[in-house]
């Protein structure tokens, strides 16, 4: 019983181990160059620039915060209301995908949920 519950634990922690999420760089700036099947596809026309921050200003209010039980912030959120009336379809051999740029001047990176 003790080996079971212990292999239990064990398996249960592999699993939160790998939970981890991958973020690559590309130096160029070219992400959609890396993807195989994306290189054949034209960048998408329609581009919406997000806004810009003060990233001073919020390094100086992150340094007041440093005594405050907090996490570390890990960037500035904002609503934008995107459907997919915003982008643009494209038709590819297997099927049609939807594609639309971004644009955030600045911005060291850029992360949609």
């Amino acid at each position: 019983m003790k080996k079971t519950v212990l292999f239990l634990i064990g398996f249960l922690w592999l699993n939160v181990c790998n939970a981890q999420v991958v973020s690559n760089f590309y130096p160029d700036g070219n992400a959609s160059d890396q993807i195989g099947f994306s290189s054949k596809i034209t960048k998408s026309a329609k581009i919406l620039t997000l806004p810009t921050f003060d990233f001073e200003k919020m390094k100086d209010e992150d340094q007041k915060e440093l005594d405050e039980l907090e996490p570390y912030r890990f960037g500035k959120d904002f609503e934008a209301n995107i459907s997919l009336a915003n982008g643009e379809w494209k038709e590819i051999s297997n099927g049609r995908i939807w594609s639309m740029s971004f644009r955030s001047k600045n911005a060291y990176s850029l992360n949609l949920i």
